[in-house]
């Protein structure tokens, strides 16, 4: 395990697809939660023949990202000692999304609310586009 993956405590996994597993972990330094992406890279000669570009040009982007409304990508390491190769990159931890919030019956919404969310993921959203990166 390198230096860089033991400064996070792994907590629980949050959600897993089929080329990542996504964390909540403790950052040892600054003791704020985290999202750790474990992107998996595949075998020991796929990792050294290289990093899939399509990663390298999301990290790429991620590292850019600068907005109040865009989660900000704090970290980034590759982690290459254990049986299946990976990339890491760490986020800011939400304890929530919006999905939830809107199917949550113990939330009011009131219309305020609803154009303040709306904004501020329009404003997130605008920025994105504005450099030229599309959200799927």
């Amino acid at each position: 395990m390198s230096a860089k993956m033991r400064r996070y405590n792994f907590i629980k996994v949050l959600g897993e697809g089929q080329y990542a597993v996504v964390y909540k972990a403790k950052d040892t330094r600054t003791n704020d939660d985290v999202a750790v992406k474990k992107i998996k890279i595949g075998s020991r000669q796929e990792a050294s023949d290289g990093i899939n570009l399509t990663a390298l040009r999301e990290i790429k982007f991620l590292q850019e990202v600068k907005h109040p409304n865009v989660i900000e990508l704090l970290d980034s390491f590759g982690e290459y000692g254990s049986n299946s190769p990976s990339i890491c990159l760490v986020f800011e931890f939400m304890n929530t999304d919006l999905e939830n919030i809107i199917n949550n019956r113990n939330i009011l919404l009131t219309t305020t609310h609803t154009k303040s969310y709306m904004i501020m993921l329009l404003l997130g959203l605008e920025y994105l586009h504005n450099n030229w990166i599309l959200h799927r």
